[in-house]
């Protein structure tokens, strides 16, 4: 990649990765806590059952179910393109935005 589509690349991961904190935000507990814990800070599910006092199964199908629901939220409030490496996040147009 060249300097222009390495900008374009980064600001579009910084975009897509604001857009999913927004929406993760919508989670109700203990869904967001195991999402955010997991994928946005990095804890395995052993630090995560520990810091929630769960057992690491149940984090792991928290992570699952929050993953979903957030999938849901995402396809229903985004349009997904998934092309090439590239996955940008667009939120719908609304009728004030056309014309």
């Amino acid at each position: 990649m060249d300097s222009g589509e390495d900008i374009e690349h980064d600001l579009l991961e910084k975009e897509m990765s604001e857009c999913i904190a927004e929406h993760l935000a919508h989670l109700p507990s203990p869904y967001y806590d195991v999402v955010a814990l997991h994928d946005r800070a990095g804890l395995s599910h052993g630090e995560i059952a520990k810091t929630l006092n769960i057992s690491q199964a149940n984090s792991r199908v928290l992570l699952h179910r929050g993953r979903a629901a957030l999938r849901n939220i995402l396809e229903s409030s985004c349009v997904l393109s998934f092309n090439g490496d590239d996955i940008p996040c667009e939120r719908p147009q609304s009728p004030d935005d056309e014309g």
